[in-house]
Formats: C-alpha cells, sequence, structure tokens
C-alpha cells in the first residue's frame, strides 16, 4: 500500500516537473500555441483550392449563351422542384380477416 502511495505522490509531483515562465522557462502564457496559431488555415485552403476563377467578381460583363426561352423553361423547372410532389396512393390487401374458425 506504502509503495502505490509513493507511486501516486511520484506521479502526481513529475507534472510540477517543467519550469514555468516565471522561474527563466520558454512557457509564455501570452503566446498562441502552433494550434491557435494555424486556427482557420484548413478552412482557408479548401476555399482557395476549390475555387476554379479566383479573379471572377472583377469580371462584370453579362452572361451569354442561353436564349430567354430556354431560360424561362429552366426556371420554371427549378421552381417546380420545389413544390411538394402528391404521395402515391396506399392500397391494403386484408387477407384473412373476418374468417372465424
Amino acid at each position: 500500500m506504502r509503495k502505490l502511495f509513493l507511486l501516486a505522490v511520484v506521479v502526481l509531483l513529475s507534472g510540477c516537473a517543467g519550469t514555468p515562465w516565471y522561474m527563466g522557462g520558454n512557457w509564455d502564457p501570452y503566446k498562441p500555441t502552433d494550434l491557435e496559431a494555424a486556427f482557420g488555415k484548413a478552412y482557408q485552403a479548401a476555399i482557395a483550392n476549390q475555387t476554379l476563377n479566383p479573379d471572377a467578381s472583377t469580371n462584370l460583363s453579362p452572361v451569354i449563351g442561353m436564349d430567354g426561352k430556354s431560360a424561362e423553361k429552366e426556371l420554371e423547372m427549378y421552381r417546380k422542384s420545389f413544390q411538394k410532389e402528391q404521395a402515391n396512393p396506399t392500397y391494403i390487401l386484408n387477407v384473412g380477416q373476418g374468417v372465424t374458425k
């Protein structure tokens, strides 16, 4: 039992082995960690890698390539895609009910 207690004391005191910043160590509580310094860089890299043309917002010329009738039909189909479809009727076949022996 005494060995177990000494082992627990050694393990608990080993957490205090580092030199804190106020005793001349290198640890600075106000310096961001590597994880904090790189926060959001993966997200920004993913956005940059998925952007086909980064300068697209500077091009203000109109888009050319679809006539009015085709665009109107496409817009109508797009709007219809959000309408709730009617459910198919459900048929129930009651086989064997009402038969008594």
